[in-house]
């Protein structure tokens, strides 16, 4: 990445010149798989994506994760900056929102844009039923399917949204 030698690399971390050849060839391999399939550019008004991102937000709010597996690729992947979570398959991303969301009306959702991609911003209800803002969920589609979620948990960039925190 910053164009070292790996012998440098090596010594800077007491290891070996073969540990960090093999650990730089095990990382391009990963970013490769992680990347099969660019996402595809989505227009802001397109029917069929506004149609998916309400049957996501609907999937959310009703904490439906049949609903919610029926919109992802079967190589979808999810992640949560700022934590190191990550999910990659339909399967694990829902196993792991469906530990979250469990019951009806837990979560409510905007819709909004982020860097020029479908983008939701959610709110939890708090235990006196109001809701607070709690992420930003932005969505990447190929072949009409969700492929990638980045759920930004950070509600400081709802004011970045003009969204409302409440």
């Amino acid at each position: 990445m910053l164009a070292w030698p790996a012998a440098e690399v090596a010594d800077l971390l007491s290891t070996t010149t073969s540990a960090v050849n093999g650990a730089l060839l095990r990382a391009r391999r990963s970013v490769a798989l992680a990347d099969e399939e660019p996402a595809e550019l989505v227009e802001p008004h397109d029917p069929k994506i506004l149609a998916q991102l309400n049957r996501y937000v609907a999937a959310f709010e009703h904490a439906d994760m049949a609903a919610l597996t029926d919109l992802l690729r079967t190589d979808a992947q999810a992640q949560m900056p700022p934590h190191v979570t990550w999910f990659r398959g339909r399967e694990a991303i829902t196993r792991f929102f469906g530990g979250k969301v469990t019951e009806p009306g837990q979560e409510r959702m905007l819709q909004t844009r982020a860097n020029g991609q479908p983008a939701l911003a959610t709110y939890l209800r708090t235990p006196n039923g109001t809701y607070r803002a709690n992420s930003i969920h932005v969505l990447s589609f190929h072949d009409g399917r969700v492929q990638t979620i980045v759920a930004f948990l950070d509600p400081t960039l709802f004011a970045l949204f003009d969204l409302p925190p409440n």
